[in-house]
């Protein structure tokens, strides 16, 4: 009890926490407030109360239901804005099929779900632009109910709006963002205006994608990443000599990854009896994957793969970091959290993401924190 009516009067305290106006371009505040409600996801599994982080001056407006591949968002408001914000990687093999699904397809097409249910996504304008098929495909069991959550805020008069998530939330958040912007004209009025802040992105598609989203939206899609974070290096290029080190990152997320070692195995030996072994691999890893996917949820449709696997890092980025784990060692809950340095992946975890940002960007507050805690 002690600790949540520490944070409470914490978060009231630090004006760094709450914006009153809508800004164009990057906002030190905005980015805070949309980190504080990345951690709500797991503040509420860990302590079954997100109120412990949630900024001040926020509602919860809608959570969904789980959808898809495991995955999750919840609506905040206030009066004058919103965020859409999007949960990461779970613990279920779902979720982490959707992670390892990294065969490429076009950013424009369709994907036809479990019941036949044909859903259009549209990502980018550049024919030579390619994206992840595991996120594309979770953004379109969510899209529809994001389209309507927004219709809902613009009827109440809101129409800013910051879609946010932390790891695979983030690329989430940025596919349906872009999804957002390319719908048909007249499915939200013309005054909404969207921005991203993405924590710990891994990467989303090729570079034909990546500068188009620079070009179009490089005002309004913000990337804050640890260069130190493993997470934000992948999907590896299958041309990247140190490829086998996601087989690090999937031992320690899950228990058991056998077909994705297996997939690695196979490309293997596909150099030595395929003229094209990345073609073979592409199409290999996607449909084994996207198999497992269809036994788990039913029949899903996907288009045809293309012959590309370069990932490409977003050119403009917030970088932050790297997080030095004594840093934080008086935070009340670093224990909760079950925040190790263990193999590095401490500096992948959303509440250090936060704890450095606002130790960067607002010491006083940041100062304020730390004396409080100490005195726990």
């Amino acid at each position: 009890m002690i600790y949540k009516t520490f944070l409470f009067l914490w978060l009231s305290s630090a004006s760094l926490l709450s914006f009153s106006q809508f800004q164009s371009g990057y906002n030190v505040a905005e980015c805070s407030d949309a980190l504080a409600l990345c951690n709500n996801f797991t503040f509420f599994a860990v302590f079954e109360d997100e109120s412990l982080i949630t900024p001040k001056g926020y509602e919860k407006a809608y959570e969904s239901g789980i959808k898809g591949l495991d995955n999750q968002f919840q609506v905040w408001k206030n009066d004058k804005y919103a965020f859409v914000v999007f949960r990461g990687s779970t613990t279920d093999k779902l979720s982490w099929l959707s992670n390892m699904y990294s065969a490429m397809i076009p950013s424009k097409g369709e994907i036809e779900l479990p019941g036949k249910e044909k859903i259009k996504y549209n990502i980018a304008n550049n024919k030579n632009a390619h994206i992840h098929a595991g996120w594309t495909l979770a953004t379109t069991f969510l899209v529809k109910d994001v389209i309507q959550q927004i219709k809902l805020l613009n009827y109440e008069g809101i129409h800013h709006i910051i879609l946010t998530g932390h790891s695979q939330g983030s690329a989430i958040a940025q596919l349906i963002r872009l999804n957002l912007e390319n719908q048909p004209k007249g499915t939200f009025k013309d005054q909404n205006y969207f921005k991203t802040y993405a924590f710990a992105s891994p990467k989303i598609g090729n570079e034909a994608l990546v500068n188009e989203v620079a070009q179009r939206f490089g005002n309004s899609t913000f990337l804050i990443q640890n260069p130190s974070d493993p997470i934000t290096q992948m999907p590896i290029n299958i041309d990247n000599k140190n490829m086998f080190s996601m087989q690090e990152v999937a031992e320690h997320m899950l228990d058991t990854n056998k077909s994705y070692f297996k997939t690695l195995a196979y490309r293997a030996v596909s150099k030595m009896l395929f003229d094209n072994p990345d073609s073979a691999y592409i199409n290999f890893s996607g449909d084994n994957i996207l198999k497992q996917i269809n036994s788990e949820l039913g029949t899903i449709k996907m288009p045809s793969y293309v012959v590309d696997i370069k990932y490409t890092v977003y050119p403009a980025q917030q970088t932050i970091g790297p997080f030095v784990y004594e840093t934080f060692e008086h935070w009340p809950y670093i224990d909760a959290m079950k925040i190790t340095d263990d193999e590095g992946f401490s500096q992948h975890k959303p509440y250090l993401y936060l704890l450095y940002y606002l130790k960067t960007y607002n010491e006083k507050a940041y100062k304020n924190f730390i004396r409080s805690a100490k005195r726990l």
